[in-house]
């Protein structure tokens, strides 16, 4: 091979290796936490007192919210491309924000938060899919 050849092979791949290093960094900057990028990390949903991660999705097709008298009940379903155990512990800080109380939890092979209000509970679980994890919350007055 010629000395021209050696060169331009060198300098395309020094130019893909800083290409790579480049879009690498881009890409890490997308899964980087709202929070650490200055934006909101949460929001509300049916339920002014459960903050849901903005990373989640919510399958609308499968909730169910039931509203009688000022009391709301009811399952919300979200989906999305989060860890586990991140997600387990943003819904036991955020929780105790909103004034739950974090009664028990089980894990493996899901994650199962138990929290207690004045007068409801909320059961939220996190487990696994095929592609990403879903994240089931169920709320119903207690008794």
């Amino acid at each position: 091979m010629s000395v021209r050849w050696r060169i331009l092979v060198a300098v395309l791949a020094a130019a893909l290796m800083i290409g790579g290093l480049a879009g690498c960094a881009q890409f890490d900057s997308l899964f980087k936490s709202d929070e650490a990028q200055g934006g909101p990390t949460g929001q509300y949903y049916n339920f002014e007192d459960i903050e849901v991660p903005v990373d989640l999705k919510i399958d609308d097709k499968r909730s169910f919210v039931y509203e009688t008298g000022g009391f709301k009940a009811g399952t919300l379903l979200f989906s999305g491309y989060v860890e586990i155990d991140s997600l387990a512990k943003y819904f036991s800080t955020a929780m105790v924000k909103d004034g739950w109380k974090l009664k028990s939890t089980f894990r493996y092979p899901k994650q199962v938060l138990l929290f207690e209000k004045e007068k409801k509970v909320a059961i939220i679980i996190i487990y696994e899919g095929t592609i990403n994890t879903h994240v089931e919350i169920w709320v119903a007055p207690s008794v």
